[in-house]
């Protein structure tokens, strides 16, 4: 089972601030679980948000290549963001 991610590790991963998280959470954009009080994440719920919000020009006639070649970007992006060589502020994502 992949770690769920913290409030901070998507913010670190969206490049925005944990209170940009927090809205997208209350306002449903992005599927969150409480437990013990704290706000986590799933990996695939982020790459799900990721997917759904990409902009690319895409037409509405595309095939379904086109949606692999989508779901493969997002992979992408996603690993880039969450290799340990990546770091954003003080903070080094894993």
């Amino acid at each position: 089972m992949p770690r769920l991610l913290s409030i901070g590790d998507v913010a670190d991963i969206l490049g925005v601030s944990s209170r940009t998280v927090q809205r997208l959470i209350s306002s449903r954009k992005l599927p969150a679980y409480r437990i013990r009080g704290r706000r986590r994440i799933a990996p695939n719920d982020v790459k799900k948000f990721l997917r759904e919000h990409r902009e690319c020009g895409r037409d509405e006639d595309d095939d379904e290549n086109d949606e692999n070649d989508e779901d493969e970007a997002v992979e992408r992006d996603y690993q880039v963001a969450t290799t340990p060589s990546t770091s954003v502020g003080n903070r080094s994502l894993k």
